[in-house]
């Protein structure tokens, strides 16, 4: 493996991490820096370098970003508290005092924040080193280029365990084996490597527009799309080139035999009550959670500008409420005279302890169902037992008494708190979800999906789609999903699969026809060549077509048996060298090919006779 040639590959190409990701890198870098050494912020840059989660030149990062009033926090002490350790950052060229700062600055943010938000740390450190750290702001991330890096290079750098020292080593490696034509694109190769490596070791190519085009209709008029067709010819890559084009938020998962209707609906996970006492509690799989993330965005996005700042501040005072409560131990009174006091609280959750209960010293009281009571002006709570009323419940539940203490004790500060601000919040944006199934066919798909099988319909998106869920009994009155699960209008679904995989058979029909379905050919996708094994190219051609030809004349295999163009992209691993192709990546799937029937060898034999070039002079010259 030669970087420099991949990067050389990688600009010549305009890959997207230097053609579109760069120049605003560059940009918003440099303002950043500039702003840091000044010490001098404007309202708009400190929130795109320190809060917002895409478009802020550096990452877009979905997880571990700080949320609103956490945000609020750090801005307020931002000049005080983060400011000198900001600069330091960005003026010195001390590594060891880069990296004291580096863990001091992540001590104090973390007193800011609920969570231990490493990766937002990451994204401020990496905004001020340009040329000396990467972008890659998960560690994970980092650690699995690293690891892919490692066989091919004896001085590739360890792995430390530590954010800041990896990349400091890790782009210290790169400046020695690339020479960058500006000192800032080492900041991005660590993308650029990732991408590649999870592309199977091909830097992949654009994708031809009008295919795109064809995919992004037939996914936005049926809602489910399956990509099938020979291995090698892309359909992962393409799939997710379709969810960008839409710019779409996407969820991905590969599935295998063993998955199931807990990994991807519901199911009953184990957990620790106390330390001798284990009990069960229900978890949302990848797709339900998926969905409530897509439907909440719908919720959130058909609401008024006046309403979704109404409930931003409901909730930023009553976390100051709580924080306060928990602060100065304040305690609240039951209607019934036992008292509680708040021990800690998250986004979902608060946590009290009871000490007069002789059954249970603590409780968890749904700040969800709090912040909702606290919203809706039209409820009377005159009683505990309108709280069951207002939830449609036939039984009072433990938290109510609880739920309708806060209630009471909050209330008042919350309105005044109301009647006195005058921010208006920026509505938000419809966005479309995109829920990628690679190799759908390799598991038991009515295992899978279960009764979503009615909702996955297209004609049934929506609540007209819902349906009772195994444990829907078990649902909590504040998930969005308690009367039912459906999916919403704004998810779609694309599915990959190949057609000769021996578990084809596992996609039934009732499931077949809730999907459109396009085949992806090899002929369809040499396009991917273009400017990546140009010296080749021709001889690449004529193995393709020659061997697929052969292929067909195998008794019991057909065009679904084609090899795919993105097998011979690893030409370039091999500079050009058609046996190490042959013998690493193309005889393996020809095998399984030709298992079990009569004359394998010789069948084999015959193909890979196929599969070397013969390339005329004519061909050449032409």
């Amino acid at each position: 493996m030669n970087l420099n040639e991949l990067y050389q590959q990688a600009i010549e190409q305009q890959h997207w991490v230097y053609s579109k990701w760069f120049p605003e890198y560059q940009r918003y870098v440099q303002e950043y820096l500039e702003q840091a050494g000044m010490g001098q912020w404007t309202d708009e840059v400190l929130h795109r370098f320190v809060k917002k989660t895409t478009d802020n030149g550096v990452s877009n990062l979905k997880q571990g970003n700080f949320k609103n009033d956490e945000y609020d926090s750090i801005k307020a002490n931002w000049s005080t508290e983060f400011q000198p350790e900001i600069r330091t950052i960005a003026v010195s060229s001390d590594r060891n005092e880069i990296k004291r700062v580096y863990d001091t600055l992540d001590a104090s943010l973390r007193g800011h924040t609920k969570q231990h938000r490493r990766a937002g740390t990451n994204k401020i450190v990496a905004g001020l080193l340009p040329g000396v750290a990467s972008t890659v702001v998960d560690h994970g991330r980092l650690k699995k280029v690293i690891k892919n890096l490692q066989p091919y290079f004896d001085d590739c750098p360890p792995i430390e365990n530590h954010w800041l020292l990896d990349n400091f080593n890790f782009v210290d490696f790169c400046k020695r084996k690339v020479n960058f034509q500006h000192e800032w694109h080492v900041s991005l190769f660590g993308w650029f490597l990732y991408d590649f490596f999870e592309n199977n070791g091909v830097i992949m190519e654009e994708i031809s527009n009008e295919l795109i085009d064809e995919c992004s209709e037939l996914l936005l008029a049926n809602k489910n799309l399956i990509l099938t067709g020979a291995p090698g010819t892309g359909k992962t890559y393409l799939a997710k080139k379709i969810a960008e084009v839409m710019d779409a938020k996407t969820e991905f998962v590969q599935f295998h035999p063993s998955f199931d209707y807990t990994d991807f609906v519901e199911g009953l996970r184990p957990i620790k009550k106390s330390q001798n006492d284990l009990g069960f509690e229900l978890k949302d799989g990848i797709f339900k959670s998926f969905c409530k993330t897509a439907l909440i965005n719908q919720i959130e996005s058909s609401k008024r500008p006046e309403e979704v700042s109404r409930e931003k501040q409901t909730a930023s005072k009553l976390e100051a409420l709580l924080e306060d409560a928990m602060n100065i131990g304040r305690s609240f009174n039951l209607k019934g005279g036992n008292s509680f006091s708040v021990l800690e609280f998250d986004e979902k959750s608060i946590k009290v302890s009871v000490p007069d209960n002789d059954k249970t010293s603590e409780l968890s009281i749904s700040l969800t169902m709090l912040l909702e009571l606290l919203l809706d002006d039209s409820e009377d709570l005159a009683q505990v037992s309108n709280i069951r009323k207002y939830y449609k419940r036939k039984h009072n539940y433990q938290q109510d008494s609880y739920l309708y203490t806060f209630y009471h004790a909050f209330k008042g500060e919350i309105q005044i708190a109301l009647e006195t601000s005058q921010e208006v919040t920026e509505k938000e944006e419809l966005n479309k979800y995109v829920f990628i199934i690679d190799e759908i066919n390799r598991a038991e798909i009515s295992k899978v999906f279960g009764e979503l099988f009615y909702s996955v319909d297209p004609g049934y998106r929506g609540v007209k789609g819902r349906v009772k869920t195994q444990y829907s009994n078990l649902q909590e009155d504040d998930d969005v999903f308690k009367e039912g699960f459906y999916i919403p209008e704004n998810v779609y679904i694309i599915g990959t699969m190949n057609d000769i995989d021996r578990s084809v058979e596992s996609f039934d029909f009732a499931m077949r026809r809730r999907f459109a379905w396009k085949e992806i050919k090899a002929s369809d996708r040499m396009e991917m060549w273009d400017g990546e094994i140009d010296e080749w190219v021709d001889e690449a051609r004529s193995s393709l077509l020659t061997l697929n030809k052969a292929i067909e004349e195998v008794p019991g295999l057909n065009e679904a048996y084609h090899v795919g163009p993105a097998y011979y992209l690893k030409l370039s691993l091999y500079n050009g060298d058609f046996d190490q192709l042959w013998a690493n990546h193309i005889e393996g799937i020809l095998f399984e090919y030709l298992r079990g029937m009569p004359n394998a060898d010789g069948l084999l034999a015959t193909l890979k006779e196929a599969f070397y070039p013969t390339v005329s002079d004519e061909e050449v010259q032409g």
